[in-house]
């Protein structure tokens, strides 16, 4: 059981246990030994252990005494023998069981910080009281006993009989349950409830369906609740004066007030430590300031430094493209000449040549204008020529121009213009016809049998998509977020296929320069849909609203993923589509009980986190997944009613936001902790 570090519970408690376990004549050094805390700390009334070695030494307790209810003996116990130092004192100053009730839950403090307790009513003889884990806590059967026996013993501050103690409800998990009525209770994963006897697991006996709230009666009483409910009952106090119980005599009173005095002192002293702990983080933190500014600066320089070599590798690109096109352009032209016999006949090996030299230089040229194309979008030059384009017919000066192509691997290419669809529209043609080509090509080279149908249609009103359809292998999912990637290439096994790796890309980069998009849908063995979509006129790049790909076309966005909980649907597909549509991969989960399960099948790179989730809390699952290594790491961004910022840090939390909360904020957050800037490249 993992238990947040920031639950600590006084060494009071662990006096009282130390105590009873002495006055039962066990061991006490036994108990203490191999623990965390030095026994010395353990016998203290005024320091906090952590809340394991105190549940460890509950066991051992109940090992040595063999009594499944020494916690709750442990508590009467306390309270009557004022185990609780001077806490003790205070609460026998309330005067009465009743008066002691009514402010119980501002002492409540003085025993753990893992614990609220709410008071529903209170009267002379009788008080209904409500004790909650607190968020993230676990709830187990000793600390259950342990509260019945306090409440149990309170009346015998006052030299009264011991309350009568009816439980309600418990906090106590089904699975942290421990035998009831000879009887082990257990819960699979549908939500059914079954029992066994003792040391029988195979006499199983179906007890029925968890409750809506996530509890189950047995008996009177309903376990895997939210809080244990208490309802108390004593006998009316004497009218002997209270003074006279708490001093007896003089002695007594001097006890106490040398008590109290010592507590007072190690409170100064405490203040004292807290100041000296506060100015060392003070100066800890103005020291890691001024290394991340010095960090920042270099790395801000660094950043130009790389934008000015980029810019002029790009330059230099442009420019050495340039003039290789001017080279082998008449390289192409001279071997057509030659192939064309105008300066003599040639012999048919001489005239292959010809062919050969032609043809090789032609592709050599389509790889030059694709760098050349590649340094001018990124160097920001690329320009567009605007006119006006009839896509019905560069549709079939493109499927002519591939021709050659399909025949060779007897591949159909066909042509489908749906109705209504408008084929005019104000354009760059070269562009275009760039961009189809592209596609057509990579369907060919892609596709070994079957047909590539080349598609127009129009997706809604004012815009225009263009769709090549193919048989081929489709392509792999995981290799979906790269596909646009510059010098990106899909490769099968002994795949040899020629290109640069930078059609894709271009067409991209050239879709988005006329305010459009690319979209791809792929699935391995049938096929890929490759569609450019463009809007009917032209858009001037800061009137282009945002646009949404269907898939990502940032790759570094794509390989990332991100796991949101919550249990409020219309909340969890707000974000599951804000976070999509910045090209993330998003899973979702509105199930306490499987969001483990979940976050080690999806293995998200943040997760965000409502903790109010459905049948378990996400403090319960965030506090397992701190103790796994696996997922020690894991950044969460917590969106909550009320931040509790101690428990959030204890529990490792990145970012904490409030609601009701702006999805735009939530988006930032993530790609805050993702390391990703806030718009898409």
């Amino acid at each position: 059981m993992s238990e947040p570090a920031k639950f600590r519970v006084s060494s009071r408690v662990t006096t009282a246990i130390l105590r009873y376990a002495a006055a039962q004549g066990l061991d006490v050094d036994a108990l203490c030994r191999d623990l965390d805390v030095p026994r010395r700390q353990l016998a203290e009334t005024r320091t906090w252990v952590d809340a394991a070695a105190v549940r460890t030494l509950w066991k051992r307790l109940v090992e040595a005494t063999g009594d499944p209810d020494a916690p709750r003996k442990v508590g009467e116990f306390a309270v009557r023998e004022g185990a609780f130092g001077a806490l003790s004192t205070i609460m026998r100053l309330a005067g009465s069981p009743r008066r002691l009730l009514a402010r119980i839950d501002r002492l409540a403090g003085y025993l753990d910080n893992s614990h609220e307790v709410k008071v529903h009513r209170v009267g002379t003889t009788s008080a209904l009281i409500e004790v909650k884990p607190g968020a993230g806590a676990v709830q187990t059967a000793a600390e259950c006993a342990f509260i019945r026996g306090l409440f149990a013993g309170l009346p015998t501050l006052w030299r009264l009989p011991p309350a009568q103690i009816e439980e309600l409800s418990c906090a106590m998990p089904l699975d942290q349950l421990p035998p009831l009525g000879g009887r082990v209770y257990l819960l699979d994963d549908t939500d059914s409830v079954f029992s066994h006897p003792v040391g029988d697991p195979t006499d199983l006996r179906q007890e029925g369906p968890r409750r809506g709230d996530g509890t189950f009666p047995i008996g009177q009483v309903a376990y895997g609740a939210t809080g244990c409910l208490f309802r108390l009952t004593w006998e009316r106090p004497s009218g002997q004066p209270w003074w006279q119980r708490i001093f007896p005599n003089s002695a007594a009173l001097a006890d106490t007030i040398t008590g109290l005095e010592k507590d007072l002192r190690e409170i100064d002293e405490m203040y004292e430590e807290m100041h000296r702990a506060s100015a060392r983080l003070e100066q800890t933190v103005a020291e890691r300031t001024a290394e991340l500014e010095r960090a920042y600066r270099e790395t801000a320089a660094l950043n130009e430094k790389l934008k000015r070599q980029a810019q002029l590798k790009s330059e230099f690109i442009a420019d050495v493209s340039h003039e290789l096109r001017t080279l082998i352009t008449a390289i192409v032209g001279f071997a057509d000449l030659l192939s064309s016999q105008i300066y003599g006949e040639l012999n048919e090996r001489q005239h292959a040549a010809c062919e050969r030299i032609a043809s090789n230089t032609r592709t050599l040229l389509l790889m030059i204008n694709d760098l050349l194309d590649l340094s001018k979008l990124q160097a920001g030059k690329m320009e567009l020529v605007y006119e006006a384009v009839n896509l019905r017919e560069l549709v079939d000066e493109a499927i002519a121009t591939v021709a050659g192509l399909s025949e060779q691997k007897g591949l159909t290419v066909h042509k489908q213009i749906e109705p209504e669809t408008p084929v005019r529209l104000n354009a760059d043609q070269a562009k275009i016809m760039q961009m189809m080509l592209n596609l057509l090509s990579n369907a060919i080279k892609y596709t070994d049998r079957g047909h590539i149908t080349v598609r127009l249609y129009s997706p809604e009103p004012g815009w225009v998509a263009l769709a090549v359809e193919d048989t081929g292998r489709g392509v792999p999912e995981d290799e979906l977020p790269f596909l646009f990637e510059e010098y990106y290439r899909a490769r099968g096994e002994g795949d040899e296929r020629p290109g640069t790796g930078l059609g894709l890309y271009i067409t991209k980069k050239l879709a988005e320069l006329f305010g459009g998009r690319v979209e791809v849908v792929s699935r391995v063995g049938y096929g890929s849909v490759f569609t450019v979509v463009l809007p009917l006129e032209r858009r001037r790049i800061d009137e282009i609203e945002e646009i949404k790909d269907l898939i990502s076309l940032d790759p570094e966005r794509n390989r990332r993923k991100a796991l949101i909980a919550d249990s409020n649907v219309e909340e969890l597909q707000l974000l599951a589509l804000s976070l999509e549509a910045e090209g993330l991969q998003v899973g979702v989960c509105s199930d306490g009980r499987v969001l483990a399960a979940e976050i080690h099948r999806f293995l998200p790179d943040v997760l965000v986190l409502d903790p109010l989730l459905s049948h378990k809390d996400g403090w319960t699952t965030l506090q397992a997944l701190r103790a796994d290594p696996a997922t020690a790491a894991l950044p969460v961004i917590l969106i909550t009613e009320a931040v509790q910022s101690d428990l959030s840090e204890s529990l490792g939390v990145t970012e904490s936001i409030t609601k009701p909360f702006d999805a735009h904020e939530v988006v930032a957050a993530v790609l805050r902790v993702l390391g990703l800037p806030e718009e898409q490249p």
